[in-house]
């Protein structure tokens, strides 16, 4: 390119002194013309200007062209530096843009790094307060995932359990911690534990039950338990598991339930004392009395037989509890001890102008259960409610078969027998039904109708059903009536051994 310019440059210098020459030799000429004297030389003058001329016109020609071609390569020379000069500045606002986009992410990522940084500090923060709140629990918490495979456990269930977190995590809950029943034989939780990871339905033991966990070096300490499903976005992620040792609590139930039999066995000599001498002088064993004196100690027979009734269900409630009490079962029919209960009941139904509505189905078996404790049951539902039904209310006993239909308990898929007493009187408020068969607990909404209700009945019923194999549940609102349902398994009660039977 460098050659090329300065050939053109070089041709071009060639024809502009060519031209310059020329021009001088015409000059010179002109002058020779006009100052020669001969005319021959003049003609010889006149022949060299003409070749000259020619000559002048023909390096003027050149002369143009090289203008031209000059000026075309200055054109295309502008033209390529302005062009490069334009390249030059569109690739300079590029390199800006570029340098400003570099700057600006430099600065966004700076930015995230500083939040990220943050966010890492505020996390960790987050999890020292989650880990102190953990070990300053009082209370033994085990989280699972979905599998049940343990996550995470606090310092309380170290020092329960005797295992060390990297001991257990990653472990089935039901294969790290076994649980034992009161005999010690293993109790098997896992459909429990599947209830909660699959349908998200929460598990609650208390000091009623006896369940016994099982710790590394084999020993074994009693627990209430509560598993609570973990929900993420309706989506059930895993469960959380809370225990406690209520050891001092069974001491104390045990303390309890024996000062209780203690002072009942106490008071039922007086009382029956009471009674029998109440009973001879209403009969006027011991003399005529007036009809004034036969009112008052009418009073004080029914207050007495009252508190013998209470001394008998807080024995029930002990012989119960400290498993004292026997089940004798020998062939019974459950119609049969109903239809008894509901005859007893008559007057009371009768004064109360209750209409009393009895259904029975006719394929009922008899079945091996203790009369005894199959009439305590229906003494309790069906006296609650007349009771608990105001006068000209309805009641509704029902006795049918059931065939692997229970809802309540899916997991006892025998044949059993059931029994519904209904009402339509005051029924249990919806935030008092979780309470319904604690010991001592009575509905707010009744004890201002009723004052003589003890609260053990249904606790009683409940308990015993519990450890025969039967179940109790119901359905009520409040001033909507109450139904109460019983199953009793057709294959019946087992015998158990003890020291007294219930009263």
């Amino acid at each position: 390119m460098r050659s090329k310019k300065t050939t053109s440059g070089a041709g071009y210098i060639n024809a502009e002194g060519k031209l310059f020459l020329c021009g001088l030799f015409l000059l010179a000429l002109l002058i020779g013309y006009f100052i020669l004297p001969v005319q021959s030389l003049r003609v010889t003058v006149i022949v060299a200007l003409f070749l000259v001329s020619t000559a002048l016109l023909y390096a003027a020609d050149q002369a143009l062209r090289s203008y031209k071609l000059r000026d075309q390569e200055y054109s295309k020379l502008k033209w390529d530096m302005e062009y490069a000069i334009k390249t030059a500045k569109e690739r300079q606002f590029m390199l800006a843009t570029k340098i400003k986009e570099l700057e600006d992410s430099k600065t966004a990522t700076l930015k995230i790094i500083h939040d990220l940084q943050l966010a890492k500090e505020h996390a960790e923060e987050e999890k020292s307060k989650d880990e102190a709140m953990l070990s300053s629990l009082g209370e033994g918490l085990i989280v699972t995932d979905k599998l049940g495979k343990i996550q995470l456990v606090n310092k309380v269930f170290e020092d329960l359990l005797e295992w060390k977190p990297r001991e257990v995590v990653g472990k089935h809950i039901l294969a790290v911690i076994p649980i034992q029943d009161e005999k010690g034989k293993l109790v098997s939780l896992e459909r429990s534990f599947a209830s909660v990871l699959e349908k998200g339905k929460k598990i609650t033991t208390g000091p009623e039950t006896s369940y016994f966990y099982v710790k590394k070096n084999k020993a074994r300490f009693p627990v209430a338990i509560t598993i609570t499903p973990i929900i993420i976005g309706k989506k059930i992620v895993g469960a959380v598991q809370v225990f406690r040792d209520i050891t001092r609590e069974k001491e104390i139930d045990q303390a309890k339930s024996e000062f209780v039999s203690l002072a009942s066995h106490q008071l039922r000599t007086p009382l029956s004392t009471v009674n029998w001498y109440t009973e001879m002088l209403i009969d006027e064993d011991a003399g005529k009395i007036s009809n004034e004196q036969k009112q008052y100690l009418k009073e004080i027979y029914h207050a007495n037989r009252r508190m013998v009734d209470l001394v008998n269900a807080f024995l029930n409630v002990s012989r119960i509890e400290l498993g004292t009490f026997s089940v004798e079962p020998e062939p019974s029919s459950v119609v049969k001890i109903a239809k008894s209960v509901v005859a007893e009941l008559k007057p009371l139904i009768s004064q109360k102008r209750l209409k009393m509505v009895e259904k029975y189905e006719k394929n009922i078996p008899v079945i091996q259960a203790d009369p005894k404790l199959v009439r305590i049951i229906c003494q309790n539902l069906l006296t609650n409610a007349v009771k608990y039904t105001p006068t000209g209310g309805r009641i509704e006993i029902e006795i049918s078969l059931n065939q692997k239909s229970l809802v309540y308990n899916e997991n006892k898929p025998e044949s059993y027998i059931r029994l519904k007493v209904s009402d339509n009187g005051y029924g249990i408020p919806q935030s008092e039904q979780a309470n319904i068969f604690t010991k001592l607990y009575r509905a707010d909404n009744v004890k201002e109708k009723d004052t003589e209700g003890t609260g053990l009945g249904l606790y009683i019923a409940k308990s015993v059903l519990d450890r025969v194999g039967g179940m109790i549940w119901f359905e009520s609102g409040e001033n909507k009536g109450t139904s109460f349902y019983v199953a009793i398994p057709i294959i019946g009660m087992k015998e158990k051994k003890g020291n007294k039977k219930l009263e």
